[in-house]
């Protein structure tokens, strides 16, 4: 098709004929000057923009990167001098400029998979520094060009500076999930509205974040109101649900123990031996997580009960045995088996004396493990 155009281009020879009849070269250097000079327009339509503030500066570039087809992330941020300490520079990068650290190449010392590499040295970014008379944010540095293949556009949807919910979107979602629809319902809603996945403008993962970030604000701003009032409501709903808690004097919570029905016919079948430690911890706010655990006929694991609580103390320990016998009509275990707590010890001499009491050989294990690397 090009050599087509080029034989039937105007005749501009001295000797009546195109001088250019065949040479290729000519129209790829058109077509390269212009390219050229497009960048360069682009390039100074850039360097001319000025801002508001930092946030609008991302803005602008996090949408011009989405118009050709990459993603963006910050970069280092420099103040000025003097105790304000107000920002005065700030960079902005293609997502795939730098490269990933040697020590985290391989799977030594490491659990999970390795994720594919994404960096592969690019230069491109923008840089916008803040000029103190006017108060505007100029563009000081700007680089277009980019070592890697742009994205295509039903593709750039899915690149992280573009996968956002907007807030309406946003709050659309919450109400559904509020009315009880199950989040990937929602999210075929969405696609199905939009005809396509990359019309959608974000993920089904976006979307499972979203919620479960929404769900920790809320729990953040009342956790341990919200906990009773979950507990609370299941109460009511269901009679042989049982729910117990304490608070401080200044009213925050303290311990909690709870267990459902199921768990208190397993205890009356299968509660002869039951094993309970305070091993493990909660991650948010340390607190000890304590499971009443025993084995079926078939050798699986029973949940009898659970508490929480805020400290290892000798009186949180009878207060726990205590609320578990009367949670089950004072019936009392053949035998109990724990870590070597000493409070527990304590604790189990005090609420169930005529008990046997064992230590879990783990724990011993450990425990002598730990003792012969700290002697070496």
């Amino acid at each position: 098709m090009v050599i087509c155009l080029i034989l039937q281009g105007d005749v501009d020879g001295s000797n009546g004929n195109d001088e250019h009849v065949g040479d290729l070269d000519f129209d790829l250097d058109i077509s390269y000057d212009e390219y050229q000079q497009e960048t360069l327009d682009r390039h100074w339509e850039v360097m001319a923009k000025t801002f508001r503030s930092e946030g609008e500066a991302y803005m602008f570039y996090n949408q011009y990167a989405k118009d050709r087809g990459f993603s963006i992330r910050r970069d280092l941020k420099r103040f000025g001098k003097g105790s304000q300490k107000v920002l005065r520079m700030r960079g902005y990068l293609c997502s795939r400029a730098g490269k990933r650290q040697a020590k985290i190449l391989t799977m030594e010392g490491r659990t999970r998979r390795l994720r594919p590499e994404s960096r592969c040295f690019c230069e491109a970014h923008l840089k916008v520094k803040l000029d103190r008379k006017s108060g505007l944010w100029y563009v000081s540095s700007f680089f277009d060009d980019h070592s890697h293949v742009l994205a295509k556009p039903d593709e750039v949807p899915f690149l992280r500076s573009h996968n956002v919910i907007k807030d309406l979107q946003k709050a659309e979602i919450l109400a559904m999930a509020g009315a009880g629809i199950r989040k990937h319902i929602i999210f075929d809603n969405f696609v199905s509205r939009y005809d396509s996945y990359a019309k959608t403008r974000f993920g089904r993962t976006k979307l499972y974040n979203m919620c479960y970030m929404e769900k920790m604000k809320l729990l953040v701003q009342g956790d341990a109101d919200t906990a009773i009032g979950i507990m609370l409501a299941r109460k009511d709903r269901d009679p042989d649900f049982f729910f117990e808690h304490t608070v401080d004097a200044e009213g925050r919570l303290n311990n909690r123990f709870w267990f459902d029905l199921q768990s208190r016919r397993d205890y009356l079948d299968y509660g002869d031996v039951t094993v309970f430690d305070s091993t493990y911890n909660m991650n948010r706010y340390g607190m000890p997580f304590i499971p009443f655990v025993g084995l079926n006929n078939h050798r699986c694991t029973m949940v009898f009960a659970c508490a929480i609580f805020s400290d290892e103390t000798e009186g949180t320990y009878v207060w726990l045995l205590e609320t578990f016998l009367k949670a089950n009509c004072q019936k009392k275990p053949q035998s109990v088996i724990t870590d070597g707590d000493a409070a527990m010890i304590r604790a189990l001499r005090k609420v169930l004396p005529d008990v046997w009491h064992r230590l879990c050989s783990w724990h011993i294990e450990k425990t002598c493990r730990n003792t012969s690397i700290t002697s070496h």
